[in-house]
């Protein structure tokens, strides 16, 4: 009975130990981000920016922390690993400030992808306020649902102008939480990348791209991605690029 008490005590502190310790890396890593923040505003940057990089390759991050390395990674003269953060936290909280800075070092840089257009613009609208206007068709739908089953329920007379409000209102929160395509990005991080006519690194040459430029991520073959230059297809090898998902 005592060998199996025993037991049982081990398996209950290997199952508590192990649980636990996630935990507690999570908490040296938080530690380490407050250590980054601290050398930020000692303006001791590249201390900073190494701590906010060993956190982040540890999956910890938090929204801010993104303008910092892009505001220290501009400072040293890379634009590239400027604007892949840029973009990173334009992801978690969209802002035209974030499209018109990324445009202004694109432009003077002669990068392409980062131009305003009308679409980034109405995007950019969407994205910030998409949880209010689902939030209020959700809201407005549920009380119009509500009361039509009360009429229901009471046996009441039930007009065809509200049965055609809840419809309407369903159809727009359905359309509104579906609206938005899955917008993938790629950035360059290489200077002299080439793009390649087919997935193959024997195919012809399209282009000798540098580093920084953003482009549309269409599809993934093997080490390939497929994207499009001059509106043609290409292919890039994925060593000389991040990953982008808005």
């Amino acid at each position: 009975m005592q060998h199996q008490t025993k037991k049982i005590f081990y398996f209950i502190c290997c199952l508590t130990f192990a649980f636990c310790v996630p935990y507690l890396g999570r908490a040296d890593n938080v530690d380490l981000i407050k250590s980054a923040d601290n050398y930020f505003h000692q303006k001791k940057f590249r201390e900073a920016l190494n701590n906010y990089e060993i956190a982040l390759n540890d999956s910890i991050s938090y929204p801010e922390m993104f303008l910092k390395m892009a505001f220290i990674r501009e400072g040293l003269g890379d634009y590239a690993q400027s604007l892949y953060y840029l973009n990173r936290y334009y992801i978690l909280h969209p802002d035209q400030k974030i499209i018109k800075k990324m445009d202004e070092l694109g432009e003077k840089n002669r990068l392409k992808g980062y131009a305003i257009t009308d679409e980034n613009v109405f995007w950019t609208f969407y994205d910030k306020y998409y949880l209010y206007l689902v939030t209020s068709f959700l809201a407005i739908g549920g009380v119009l649902f509500i009361n039509l089953i009360a009429k229901l329920i009471r046996k009441d007379f039930i007009s065809l102008q509200r049965n055609t409000g809840v419809i309407i209102i369903l159809i727009l929160y359905l359309f509104l939480i579906n609206m938005r395509p899955v917008q993938k990005y790629i950035i360059i991080k290489n200077d002299n990348a080439y793009l390649m006519e087919a997935a193959s690194a024997g195919c012809r040459v399209v282009q000798v791209i540098n580093k920084g430029n953003r482009l549309t991520y269409t599809a993934k073959n093997d080490v390939w991605i497929q994207t499009e230059w001059d509106g043609k297809k290409a292919y890039i090898n994925k060593k000389n690029i991040w990953e982008i998902e808005n």
